[in-house]
């Protein structure tokens, strides 16, 4: 019965990270950028993340698109960027060239 408290105490937490961690974490990342306004994001309770997206060039290969997340913990006020960084590469498709022939 222990478990199944912990359990609901943990989930019933996911409304106030989605609003004060999201608030929290956010301006501890404005102040390390300087100023510039960054956004953290939900993704569990207690769990947020920001993500850092850049493209690739590369001559004679597709573009890609590599998103980087960085997670940080939230505990009411106190944040703690995780040693945690996730990783999604994709390739962005080339537009076909319409070459009629006439």
């Amino acid at each position: 019965m222990l478990v199944t408290v912990f359990i609901a105490v943990y989930f019933a937490l996911g409304a106030p990270t989605k609003t004060m961690g999201v608030r929290d974490v956010s301006k501890r990342l404005t102040r390390e950028n300087n100023g510039v306004e960054s956004n953290a994001r939900y993704v569990a309770p207690l769990v947020l993340d920001k993500a850092l997206v850049e493209v690739y060039h590369r001559i004679g290969k597709p573009e890609q698109v590599v998103i980087k997340y960085d997670y940080y913990l939230w505990l009411f006020g106190l944040t703690f960027k995780l040693p945690y960084r996730g990783e999604r590469v994709q390739d962005i498709a080339q537009p076909e060239s319409n070459s009629a022939t006439k």
